[in-house]
């Protein structure tokens, strides 16, 4: 789809950018406050500072533009970006349906696209819930939640110590201070056990290997999880037959079962989130503590 700004961008670089060269800038972009970020094409590399000049044209509220490098690395998920144009703190303050997080997406993995998700799982919780989440990066999952849904409480779990300050800060900036919890380490060795009535897991590689970790924090009779991850469209149903035979490997059975596509995560790659209604079978459920180091 041509969008207006991507027809501007288009105009401000045809004094410098070779005819055949144009119908490649960048279609898109992410703004994270005054921060903007976006993807370069190989062959507009020579380029990529006039491109972020003329993206401080377009977006007066970008001070910074940046592009990304490499996918995001390591268990930690370290974005790689370069600098094209502007200078400063790279530490900006981002507002999102009347919550702002403050954070520094050089260091810190977040995406905006996917502000309805967070949106919508607020207006699912049900007041005097416990909920816990399992890898809350600086609380854009926790912090709707405590904010629009009055639960009881809110454990939000991050590893990432640079990650984890934010947070810390969010919660104080949000005025949910005794709502939020924040807890620093690895969810396998730090989240609370057989207390919560809804567990998110926000972690879009891997989460299968959290997911007993995720019964874990269940009460005895169950509760709801929602469960992110991306992958191909055609591994939907074996995904879902995977999470299936993990609940019948524990004594719950699925109640209710939905999923919906969050957004396009990558050339043929889907960020799905499945939501999953848990609740006690006949037989009895023997929690596997986790073990602590």
């Amino acid at each position: 789809m041509v969008t207006p700004s991507w027809k501007r961008l288009k105009n401000l670089l045809e004094p410098v950018i070779p005819n055949e060269l144009l119908d490649l800038v960048p279609h898109c972009w992410q703004l994270l406050g005054d921060i903007l970020i976006c993807n370069i094409k190989p062959e507009l590399l020579p380029y990529e500072h006039e491109i972020g000049v003329v993206f401080t044209k377009i977006e007066k509220r970008a001070k910074i533009v940046a592009r990304k490098l490499t996918p995001p690395q390591g268990e930690m998920r370290i974005p790689q970006l370069k600098i094209i144009a502007g200078e400063g703190s790279t530490e900006t303050l981002y507002k999102e349906n009347h919550c702002v997080f403050k954070l520094d997406p050089f260091k810190i993995l977040f995406s905006p696209g996917n502000s309805n998700e967070r949106l919508r799982l607020s207006q699912l919780v049900q007041e005097g819930e416990i909920v816990i989440d399992l890898f809350s990066c600086v609380g854009q999952f926790s912090i709707p939640i405590a904010v629009y849904s009055k639960p009881f409480k809110v454990y939000a779990i991050e590893m990432n110590p640079e990650a984890y300050k934010y947070l810390v800060t969010n919660i104080l900036l949000n005025k949910v201070v005794g709502v939020v919890e924040p807890i620093l380490g690895d969810c396998r060795e730090v989240a609370p056990v057989g207390i919560a009535d809804r567990v998110i897991m926000g972690l879009v590689t891997g989460t299968e290997n959290y997911l007993d970790t995720a019964f874990n924090c269940l009460r005895e009779d169950g509760g709801i999880i929602h469960y992110h991850e991306a992958f191909p469209k055609r591994l939907l149903q074996e995904k879902l037959e995977i999470i299936k035979k993990k609940v019948e490997q524990k004594s719950f059975k699925i109640k209710n079962l939905n999923f919906k596509r969050v957004k396009k995560y990558a050339p043929c790659i889907e960020h799905y989130v499945i939501d999953l209604q848990l609740q006690l079978t006949k037989a009895p459920y023997r929690r596997e503590l986790i073990e602590k180091n």
